[in-house]
């Protein structure tokens, strides 16, 4: 659940700069979910109001397209400790689109969860509970804000699928444990465990672009992340990880 403010109830920024879709999202957060709701409509705005309402904000949705500071330079202001909030602040996403390069910031940027619009109250509220209740591996705030954000009014880029990543070659066994080697397994996202090892990098289905790169350790919140991508069709429903096999 998320965490209570003094006023028994969670706050939620929206950030939007569609004055219809402010007005159903809003609606659905404060009568179904019964959460108060901290508007702006801009990212300069939702900026400006992040470190400005009390009781304080719990959590950013934010819009991936808005006018004066999109939705992903809200969330690397946050990140970055320039958000006057905590910079592990739970962020979902708002998209109608699937420009991957607004993705893969997303994800340099350790956003927690995504929603597809058009938004239904069973997808938000566990969009909204997981982001709440995943803990991840918070960067230094230096990292985030090397983190480049393309612009989401120019076209989608479009880029030739790379090669596949090749598997690493894994280290030799101890002398005293029984030989064992690396095979690369495609398993389905929505069966991935923590602690397994992407074999290669994970790309969107259109374009290709790397969403996330091959040999990283997945934990609880990335594997949340690759299922939201998964979900509305963004990435393939399988990914390839190293599974450890006796020789």
């Amino acid at each position: 659940m998320p965490p209570s403010t003094e006023h028994g109830q969670p706050v939620i920024l929206l950030a939007d700069d569609d004055s219809f879709m402010r007005s159903i999202v809003a609606n659905l957060v404060r009568t179904s979910l019964r959460y108060e709701v901290v508007i702006a409509a801009s990212g300069r705005d939702a900026i400006d109001r992040l470190g400005a309402w009390s009781p304080p904000v719990s959590l950013a949705l934010l819009d991936f397209v808005m006018p004066d500071g999109n939705g992903l330079e809200v969330a690397r202001a946050i990140r970055s400790g320039l958000g006057r909030v905590p910079r592990d602040l739970p962020i979902a996403m708002l998209t109608g689109r699937t420009d991957f390069e607004l993705v893969r910031a997303a994800m340099e940027l350790d956003v927690n969860a995504y929603v597809v619009k058009p938004v239904t109250r069973e997808t938000l509220f566990q969009r909204l509970e997981r982001a709440w209740t995943l803990p991840f591996d918070l960067k230094p705030a230096e990292v985030y804000r090397k983190v480049e954000i393309p612009s989401p009014f120019g076209p989608e880029r479009v880029r030739k699928p790379a090669a596949p990543v090749p598997l690493p070659t894994p280290p030799g066994p101890h002398p005293c444990e029984p030989a064992a080697r690396s095979a690369r397994v495609e398993t389905r996202v929505a069966d991935l465990t923590p602690g397994v090892i992407l074999a290669a990098a994970v790309r969107g289905n259109n374009d290709g672009s790397i969403i996330l790169p091959a040999h990283i350790r997945l934990d609880r919140a990335l594997i949340a992340r690759l299922s939201d991508l998964a979900e509305i069709g963004m990435i393939p429903p399988a990914v390839f990880v190293i599974a450890r096999q006796e020789g």
